[in-house]
């Protein structure tokens, strides 16, 4: 993912920059919902369980 930004934003880019704001948009988004559901599945793991071991 970070790879991708670095290479829309390089500084010499000719990308005209409402269409790299939108492609960046985009890798975030993707990113997010890509990552959304790992930290999901540990936080519902994690809160099934009380921490007195019970």
């Amino acid at each position: 993912m970070k790879a991708k930004i670095r290479a829309l934003t390089h500084r010499v880019s000719q990308a005209d920059m409402g269409a790299a704001i939108g492609r960046i948009n985009q890798i975030l988004r993707g990113g997010t919902n890509y990552f959304r559901r790992a930290v999901c599945k540990h936080t519902s793991t994690t809160s099934s369980t009380s921490p007195n071991g019970e």
